[in-house]
């Protein structure tokens, strides 16, 4: 078995998806189809400043990801904003 440094194991692992938050409303929705709910219209809830802790357990407990590294806003359209979030998937669950 050929070992891998660790960075290369969390690149190989590394995915991303995109959110649309609407701030006014403290909602934010995924726009992965397996995410996004029955018709595509599945909003959730997060605390105003706490975005990124709601995203990441909404993925940890989809067996998603196991954790979050990152949230990083990509355009602004009216009052909703788009991020990128970067993860590492979860491996090996059953």
């Amino acid at each position: 078995m050929k070992c891998c440094k660790e960075n290369e194991y969390q690149d190989r692992n590394r995915m991303s998806l995109t959110i649309i938050a609407d701030p006014s409303l403290c909602m934010f929705h995924f726009c992965r189809e397996d995410l996004s709910g029955l018709g595509h219209e599945a909003w959730d809830p997060y605390i105003e400043g706490e975005l990124f802790q709601y995203v990441e357990r909404f993925l940890i407990a989809g067996n998603v990801a196991m954790n979050v590294v990152s949230l990083q806003e990509l355009r602004q359209c009216g009052v909703c904003v788009d991020y990128q979030v970067i993860y590492n998937q979860c491996v090996g669950v059953n």
